[in-house]
């Protein structure tokens, strides 16, 4: 009895390391790493931001960017196209569902907080004790249609 566990310890094992060489041993040619201190920021008039992989205004390009809002910095009622995946990666921001901007509705959200916003969603966001950043996954193409403005979309 002890060979046989043994001997099906050993083939789960030899199953296992070769399922991980297949793994690790993959085509790196398509991969794309981007380090932190090499991200491409752009400074817009409220917000800093960096494109990390897709193309937002691709149709069915699934995109990844990263947004820095400075503390202080407020963005009023507006809606996306698409659904939005926002990962908060540092600070504590504020997000707020609703087409009218009130502070006090508003949710604090440390890092590591996950916000899913479903196409249409009227929402605001602010950073309110300091500097934020945040991960924003979608599929293109994408826009930001300020409220009320978003009503008809």
């Amino acid at each position: 009895m002890r060979k046989i566990l043994i001997g099906a310890v050993a083939f789960g094992l030899s199953v296992a390391a070769s399922t991980w060489h297949l793994a690790t041993a993959a085509d790196w040619k398509d991969a794309k790493i981007v380090p932190a201190d090499q991200r491409a920021w752009r400074k817009g008039a409220n917000l800093t931001g960096a494109e990390i992989a897709g193309d937002r205004n691709k149709q069915g390009s699934l995109y990844v960017n990263h947004v820095i809002y400075a503390k202080g910095v407020q963005i009023t009622p507006h809606t996306h196209p698409d659904e939005r995946v926002v990962t908060v990666l540092a600070g504590v921001f504020y997000q707020g569902i609703g087409d009218v901007f009130d502070e006090s509705k508003a949710h604090a959200l440390p890092a590591g907080s996950v916000i899913v916003l479903p196409p249409g969603t009227p929402h605001y966001g602010f950073a309110k004790d300091g500097d934020v950043t945040l991960q924003e996954i979608g599929t293109g193409p994408t826009a930001t249609i300020p409220w009320p403005a978003a009503k008809g979309k």
